[in-house]
């Protein structure tokens, strides 16, 4: 039996596998799918060995605590596909740190490595591609502007498309007047060090405006003085699809704003010492998405010591209060879709490309 096994370590890409492995079933229905990685993956998967998105970590220095951790799982790992050889691919998603290792075991094992979801070796740390090239077989990617990074190194490399745009489908209902999202992040450690800094600006925005209506997505951070609405995972969509405005950390959450329609703030904070590492490695002007993309600021970014509650209610308040400048970011989400827009599924391209 012929076996595809998938790794990766945080919610966005167990989100995309969900949605992309019933498309592989399809094109080969006698497929086995094994890995490593949440509880999307976990629900589609033959054969799943351990959760590691409730585990990852962010940054230069956080990752180092969960070292015995990490070399655990790919122990694991390897015994498995020694046991198992009938585990020709391996696909990688994102999450370079651990994957990285992981593909070069796969590679000295004679097994073919698929890396989906490009790590950003455009932003920082370009010399990472050295290491893709000599233990990655394909690179699957999904922003136009990565496939010349990959091609002037000479690495095998598929734009397949950006599959948010078929997983979020498109939204053109109205938007509930003084709504806010609020994201603290997906890993846990991220979301312990910015739920302090949410819950000073949702108290200045309630003084303000006792109309706000917020709502948080993530897990239940604890008591509040104002009323706060806690989305759980089965309701995100729908709550995401009407909520106004988004105060949200750099990440996917920034491009998923974009095809929800929802004009954002963006913010970030780091460990200092991981900070002071990102300011001498970070090769790009912006954290956001958009930003990115677009080169310009479509969204306000507030990193480390700019990202102070008064700063972000202040930025918050200035969007509720100024409508043409919610209309200059939808206008710019308008911009960034074109951009993405393909001929054809990303999902059904990247499995073709898994499956050749």
């Amino acid at each position: 039996m012929f076996e595809i096994f998938f790794s990766l370590g945080d919610i966005s890409a167990d989100r995309i596998a969900t949605y992309l492995i019933p498309h592989l079933r399809r094109i080969n229905p006698t497929i086995k799918i094994s890995g490593i990685g949440g509880k999307g993956l976990q629900s589609v998967a033959d054969i799943f060995l351990a959760d590691i998105v409730q585990r990852s970590s962010f940054g230069f220095v956080e990752p180092l605590r969960d070292y015995f951790y990490y070399r655990r799982i790919l122990k694991q790992v390897v015994d498995y596909w020694q046991k198992n050889p009938q585990v020709k691919k391996v696909v990688l998603m994102d999450f370079y740190g651990f994957n990285i290792h992981l593909g070069k075991a796969a590679s000295q094992l004679g097994k073919e490595v698929i890396y989906y979801i490009s790590p950003q070796v455009w932003a920082s740390r370009p010399e990472r591609i050295k290491k893709l090239k000599k233990y990655v077989h394909k690179m699957l990617v999904l922003f136009p502007f990565e496939l010349d990074i990959y091609r002037r190194l000479a690495v095998p490399v598929d734009y397949v498309g950006h599959p948010l745009t078929e997983i979020i489908s498109s939204v053109t209902d109205p938007k509930e007047e003084n709504s806010i999202g609020f994201f603290p992040g997906s890993r846990r450690a991220v979301r312990e060090r910015h739920w302090p800094l949410l819950k000073e600006t949702m108290a200045i925005l309630y003084s303000d405006n006792p109309n706000w209506k917020f709502y948080y997505f993530g897990p239940p951070p604890g008591p509040t003085d104002f009323p706060l609405k806690v989305v759980s995972a089965d309701l995100a969509d729908t709550i995401r699809k009407k909520i106004f405005l988004a105060l949200c950390p750099s990440g996917t959450v920034t491009l998923e704003n974009v095809f929800y329609n929802t004009a954002m703030v963006v913010y970030y904070r780091l460990s200092p010492l991981t900070y002071l590492l990102a300011r001498r490695l970070v090769r790009v002007n912006y954290i956001a998405m958009p930003n990115i993309i677009l080169e310009k600021e479509v969204v306000p970014e507030f990193i480390q010591s700019r990202a102070t509650a008064q700063n972000l209610a202040g930025a918050i308040n200035n969007l509720r209060q100024n409508p043409s400048a919610v209309l200059s970011q939808l206008d710019n989400f308008a911009k960034i879709k074109e951009y993405l827009k393909t001929s054809t599924s990303p999902l059904i391209a990247a499995a073709e490309k898994i499956n050749e």
